[in-house]
């Protein structure tokens, strides 16, 4: 299986491509993206949950699979954020400023 475009992060000691969201995940991961939208500082354990929720659902495009629990796994504190940003860059969502704009319902 090709993979789709998107951008190399290393997680785990393995590097991944991580494609943009699709517009159906875009969707349904509304309510996790506006938890993120007020992200300052040490994320919350839900904004946590929000990240790895998001990022796997990328992934997954990629690596089917991938399990929740093996992105879960991959990622720490070296990698989260960049990962997520990552995520939200391929997606169109990353403002100039870093922060993530949550998509109009």
């Amino acid at each position: 299986m090709a993979l789709l475009d998107g951008v190399k992060v290393s997680m785990g000691g393995r590097d991944f491509i991580v494609p943009s969201l699709t517009l159906k995940s875009l969707k349904s991961l509304s309510s996790k993206l506006e938890i993120l939208s007020s992200m300052a500082g040490i994320p919350s354990s839900d904004q946590i949950d929000a990240m790895v929720i998001v990022i796997h659902s990328a992934m997954v495009r990629n690596y089917p699979d991938l399990s929740l629990a093996d992105v879960e796994e991959l990622l720490d504190l070296s990698n989260l954020q960049t990962t997520f940003l990552s995520v939200m860059a391929a997606s169109g969502l990353q403002k100039k400023s870093g922060e993530v704009e949550s998509p109009q319902n």
